[in-house]
């Protein structure tokens, strides 16, 4: 068996898997929450975007070109976010944009030489000057600070692999190991049923509801 002692999430190979049902079932339990579809803000789009969740998230870390750890990062800013303002909670109208800008913002935080606004307004089919109002928002409501602990980091990664588990998708044993060494949950509290995979984004998929298939063009977003 794989030794995962002092390993963390974003080091597993099957990182963008949990990371990607963990946002969709975010957004699934937002979902549940009628009151925050009256929200607006300038994450949020008149209409679903043609484009799969699953199939966003790989697009972004195929093209990114970052460490893994830059998209854990993005959600812990993403949950920051979240626990102030209610219009930042991911819900299908938002998430797309909330997630590339605060990567975005990771990426500039956490990577010393990193693509430019324009690369990344192309990878995540947004106009340039709307990402630069998306990335000069987030900053405004995170009082421009981007500082985070360890402990805030661990506490995204375990919480992706909390909502994944809300999916009713257990976890393989390289994960559950991982959340044992964030102390943050017990050893006999999971039991296998079957790995971590690919597949999982499109049962977390399912049970959000599909999007239309992905077109391989810059602008994906309609407003």
């Amino acid at each position: 068996m794989e030794d995962v002692r002092g390993v963390s999430l974003h080091e597993l190979e099957d990182f963008e898997s949990v990371l990607t049902a963990g946002v969709l079932a975010w957004v699934r339990k937002s979902e549940r929450r009628p009151r925050l579809r009256v929200f607006s803000s300038e994450c949020h789009g008149k209409r679903l975007p043609p484009i799969k969740l699953e199939d966003y998230v790989a697009r972004i870390m195929k093209y990114s070109n970052c460490s893994p750890v830059c998209f854990s990062v993005a959600i812990a800013l993403m949950r920051r976010l979240a626990s102030k303002f209610d219009e930042m909670i991911p819900i299908n109208l938002n998430v797309h944009r909330l997630l590339l800008a605060c990567v975005v913002l990771a990426i500039k935080m956490m990577e010393d030489r990193h693509f430019d606004n324009l690369h990344f307004s192309k990878v995540g089919g947004l106009g340039l000057v709307e990402l630069n109002i998306l990335e000069m928002d987030l900053l405004k409501r995170l009082n421009f600070d981007l500082r985070m602990d360890p402990e805030e980091l661990q506490e995204a990664e375990a919480f992706l692999l909390s909502e994944v588990m809300s999916c009713n998708v257990n976890l393989g044993t390289r994960e559950r190991a991982v959340l044992r060494n964030y102390g943050l949950v017990g050893k006999d509290e999971f039991h296998r049923k079957r790995p971590v995979s690919p597949s999982m984004e499109r049962e977390a998929t399912s049970k959000v509801g599909a999007d239309e298939a992905f077109p391989d063009a810059v602008r994906v977003f309609v407003h």
